[in-house]
């Protein structure tokens, strides 16, 4: 093993030792979601762990009311959206929101 790797290997068990698990994530990544965005039924799309080990990424879907484009009268169809919150590996705080592509 060349120190690179073993820099890399120490790196991760240091922060592994700390780490959130990836339940306490996606609980944090719910929770931030409601408050940000409303209280909608969300379902995980995706998690993952960042390469530096920094971040959970955590992808959630949702369904949103929207008026419909395709017909003459106000209707309101459901639309499947996505967003992706990043929150700290280390302690489960909040980092971002991005709109995710599904």
């Amino acid at each position: 093993m060349n120190n690179k790797e073993s820099f890399k290997n120490n790196y991760f068990n240091l922060r592994r030792e700390k780490m959130i698990e990836v339940k306490g994530a996606y609980s944090n990544a719910v929770q931030y979601f409601k408050e940000l965005v409303g209280d909608f039924e969300c379902d995980l799309e995706e998690i993952e762990l960042s390469p530096n080990y920094k971040y959970w990424r955590v992808t959630l879907s949702y369904y949103e009311k929207k008026p419909s484009t395709d017909s003459m009268a106000p209707i309101l169809v459901l639309k499947k959206s996505a967003k992706t919150i990043t929150v700290d590996s280390e302690d489960g705080t909040f980092f971002s929101m991005k709109i995710a592509r599904l």
